[in-house]
């Protein structure tokens, strides 16, 4: 019976310049990809929304406002609202796959 072999390489990443500020994507794993969002003040994403996707969001730098909801909140708004977090560096926010989401800086922010 043969284990899996594990190991280690090294990746490239790839810098997209936005109409909010510009993300940095590279590989990581089959199923994950890592990011780092550079958000402009008073700039926001579009609203998000990932079937399969769990994201997790750290504060890096700068302050944001997350507008989330669960994953009722699309077809039902009224029973099940948006929530607004402001979030500072150190904070993190974990959206689950099914649940929508937007981010804006309210600062400069990574």
């Amino acid at each position: 019976m043969s284990k899996e072999y594990k190991s280690s390489w090294k990746s490239q990443s790839s810098l997209h310049v936005t109409p909010w500020g510009s993300e940095i994507c590279w590989p990581a794993l089959s199923n994950c990809v890592g990011k780092c969002l550079s958000i402009n003040k008073g700039m926001r994403t579009s609203l998000k929304f990932y079937r399969l996707k769990d994201e997790v969001l750290f504060v890096y730098k700068g302050k944001i406002l997350v507008t989330h909801g669960d994953e009722k909140t699309l077809d039902n708004p009224e029973t099940h609202p948006y929530v607004n977090s402001i979030l500072s560096p150190g904070e993190v926010l974990i959206v689950q796959s099914g649940c929508p989401y937007r981010i804006e800086a309210l600062e400069d922010a990574e």
